[in-house]
Parts: structure tokens; sequence; C-alpha cells
């Protein structure tokens, strides 16, 4: 619903009329005064240009206004795009923000990839009876450690070289995390430096993930921010408005008329 108290004000400079009564629309309230187009406009100043107005909103903190929705749907698939949009310069933050995660992201994986492949050039080809662990070392060694070394070779084995053929992540696993395939390793020492380079990558890639978490959450939180900084804009400027008018009347002469309005 819209209430308005309006005054209309004009300055009769020489020789005008004046008049005092309720306005066309409720509670509002005017009064009146025309001036010859001849004469100098209000306090001596020059007369505006016929038709021309004027609207300011003393409650609007500046920059443009759209919906809530839109401002909202635009910072949850770019943020920042919605605070942007509303011109407030916050929108840079969640933007860089976003281009921040996303370097790091692709930094991450680029550094766990090289790790994963240097563990796995490290362990070497396992036909190879010189890499650091090999089938002919495995099948040969029983015993090379107190608690290491099979429990049931044969089923063991059979899947160890199973998983070497049909999933290399699980067979690089596999052979430095148990103690059943230990007796193909070169040493133990080597066994150890092998799960310190798997523990590296896989710190990288715990890493990307806790990034792209954060990445999400910042898309959420600048949705949030825009959709309540645009509704906040609309509510702004459901306030105070001034509205200004000056025109010719059919007499010739000139009329000055100004709003003062309200919106709740």
């Amino acid at each position: 619903m819209r209430a308005g108290a309006a005054l209309l004000i004009g300055a009769a400079l020489a020789g005008g009329w004046t008049s005092a009564g309720a306005a066309g629309r409720s509670g509002g309230l005017y009064a009146g005064m025309t001036a010859s187009a001849e004469r100098p406009g209000l306090a001596g100043a020059a007369a505006p240009e016929p038709g021309a107005s004027g609207i300011r909103n003393p409650m609007e903190p500046g920059g443009r206004s759209i919906s809530p929705v839109v401002a909202g749907l635009l910072s949850a698939v770019v943020p920042g795009a919605g605070q942007l949009a509303l011109g407030q310069s916050r929108g840079w933050a969640y933007l860089g923000l976003e281009g921040a995660a996303w370097f790091s992201v692709i930094s991450l994986h680029d550094a766990g990839n090289q790790a994963e492949s240097d563990y796995r050039v490290f362990a070497g080809d396992p036909n190879d009876p010189d890499s650091r662990w090999a089938f002919d070392r495995y099948q040969s060694v029983t015993d090379c450690g107190e608690g290491l070394g099979p429990v049931d070779f044969a089923s063991e084995s059979e899947v160890i070289h199973r998983l070497y053929v049909n999933s290399r992540d699980d067979y690089f696993d596999e052979i430095g995390r148990l103690d059943v395939y230990a007796c193909g390793w070169t040493s133990q020492v080597e066994r150890a430096r092998y799960m310190g380079m798997r523990s590296h990558a896989d710190a990288l890639f715990s890493s990307a993930r806790w990034v792209v978490g954060a990445m999400f959450l910042n898309h959420v939180v600048s949705a949030v921010d825009a959709a309540k900084s645009a509704s906040n804009r609309r509510k702004a400027e459901g306030g105070y408005s001034w509205n200004w008018r000056v025109a010719p009347t059919p007499k010739g002469e000139m009329a000055f008329n100004m709003e003062l309005s309200r919106s709740f």
C-alpha cells in the first residue's frame, strides 16, 4: 500500500495566485502558487526548462537495483557477480576467493598427480627383479622381519598378481600397506620411504578436496549475501522520495510542483 503526503509549492514572483486544500490522493495536502514564465525561478534562480523533472531517494545507498532472486542466482553461479551487479565493490572479494580457490585446486591436483607418479616409479616394475618391489623377490623370500611375510602365500600371490593387471591403484596401495607383501621390498627402509611418498600424495589430494568444499561455501555465502543486499535495496527504495516537476499551465504560466512521498 502506498500512502503519500504531498506538498506542491510555487513561487509567485510577480502577480500570481495561491491555493490550499486536499490533494487528489488519500492523506495528501497541497499548497500552490504560479508565476509568470517571464520571471526568474525560485529564490532568484533561473527557471528550469519546461517539463523538467527529477527524483531523488535519500534512503537509497547507491548502485543499481535488481531482484533479490536474480542477485542470489548470479552469485550462486559466479561468487561476487550479484554484488557487482548491485554496484557493491565487495563482490571483487568473493570473485577473488573463487579465482584463488580454482588456482589452488588445480595446483594441488597437479602436485598430487606428480607425487603419485613419483612413488610408482620408486616402487618400479614388479616384473623387473632389480625393482624395489619385485614378484621374484616376493616369491623367494619368506621371512623379512618379525610379523612380516606371507600368511597364505598361494591366495595372497594370486591377489597381488590380479591387482597388478586389473587395478593398479589397489596394487600400489597393498604392496606398501599390507605386511604380507613386505618381503617383496629390497628393505623395510625402502618400504617406509615408499609409504611416506604415498602419504604425501594422499595429503595433496585431500587438500584439494577441502578447497573444493571451501569453494562451494563461498558460492553459498555470496549468494545469500547478494540476495539479502538486493532485498535491503528494494526496501530502501520503498522509503522516502522527492519528486519535482516544472511545466507550463494552459495560461502560459510556469507551475512548479514538489512532492514528498513515503511508501509503507
